[in-house]
């Protein structure tokens, strides 16, 4: 979420349109046209403070190579584009708001080195408040051809997991309680369609030297679970072998000594565009990981995708000491020296 890694997502999309757009229509003369293609990415998420939408445009120059135009920041990036975002109420009315165009790098977002120009970093920013009843449209204006393009999406609703539930001051809740498989499970909002579940395994990590450093792994245990209907998702029976295996997976037997703390839950939701996108795009793209010819886009005349994500986390969650204790003694993190339930290094 994300559902995704928006910057991975970014690059697909300005790749994709690149290289592949003139096969949706055999009418374009490579040789005798400049194709350029607006290539939109935007995921507004109601529990953020500030929104962001990059705006780029992608090209196919008969003379240029696309890997130099591509180093190039005039040539990614419009010149004369504005961009609005359109609040529109259950009862119609439409609210509009200017986005202010900024750079990545300085609001904290710097670009990755790789095929694309890496400064100046443009996106356009607005801080509005988002409310999950009303509908929002961006809009994209080319000030120099006066042609304008539009994309809306719903907002998601705040999701609440429901189990395992949030330790509180007087309440603990430990997983996998005599080993039994366990159960997640949260709300869903009606305008959430794709769902990632991740799981973070927290743990200490101690060195010859006495150097204790924490350290965390990982755990996708649902990606891209798609629920249409009902209210509320789970996953489960979920067993703590995976857990542990996923840990011996990513911990090697090097002689440090290791303690257990806790686990982080979190729920990553994603909209109905997202959810086509990636569905369309795992169906084309085959056994070679080429770049699909035919991509998913709900920007009109344009690539990109302007959808909704949202997500919920909870932290401190414990687990048993029976399972810590088979941390210590089991086969499967043999040589991981995790200490027992109210152990210590040394």
């Amino acid at each position: 979420m994300y559902i995704c890694s928006m910057k991975k997502l970014f690059l697909f999309l300005l790749i994709s349109a690149v290289i592949y757009f003139p096969a949706c229509d055999n009418d374009f003369d490579l040789i005798d046209n400049w194709i350029e293609i607006p290539v939109v990415y935007g995921l507004l998420d109601k529990a953020d403070t500030a929104h962001y939408v990059r705006v780029e445009k992608a090209f196919l120059d008969p003379e240029t190579d696309a890997f130099q135009i591509a180093q190039i920041p005039d040539s990614i990036y419009y010149q004369n584009v504005s961009l609005e975002l359109e609040e529109v109420t259950p009862g119609g009315t439409t609210n509009t708001y200017a986005l202010d165009l900024v750079d990545g790098a300085l609001e904290g977002y710097p670009r990755d080195e790789g095929i694309f120009a890496q400064n100046p970093n443009y996106l356009y920013k607005t801080k509005i408040p988002l409310n999950s009843e009303n509908t929002y449209r961006i809009a994209i204006n080319n000030d120099d051809t006066g042609n304008s393009i539009k994309a809306s999406t719903p907002i998601i609703e705040d999701i609440t997991i429901f189990t395992p539930p949030a330790p509180t001051v007087s309440t603990t809740f430990r997983l996998w309680n005599n080993l039994l498989p366990i159960r997640f499970s949260w709300s869903k909002d009606i305008n959430a369609s794709i769902f990632d579940l991740v799981v973070t395994i927290n743990y200490l990590e101690k060195d010859g030297n006495g150097v204790v450093t924490p350290k965390s792994i990982l755990w996708t245990v649902a990606k891209n679970l798609e629920v249409l209907d009902d209210n509320s998702v789970s996953v489960e029976d979920v067993p703590y072998e995976t857990m542990l295996q996923i840990m011996a997976n990513n911990i090697p037997a090097d002689g440090k000594c290791r303690q257990f703390i806790d686990l982080d839950i979190e729920v990553v939701a994603g909209g109905e565009e997202l959810r086509r996108y990636l569905e369309v795009n795992s169906a084309n793209i085959g056994i070679t990981g080429s770049i699909p010819l035919n991509t998913y886009s709900n920007i009109p005349e344009g690539r990109g995708i302007f959808s909704t994500r949202t997500s919920e986390r909870i932290e401190g969650i414990q687990i048993t000491g029976e399972l810590i204790d088979i941390m210590e003694e089991g086969e499967t993190l043999a040589g991981r020296n995790f200490i027992g339930a109210g152990g210590t290094c040394p």
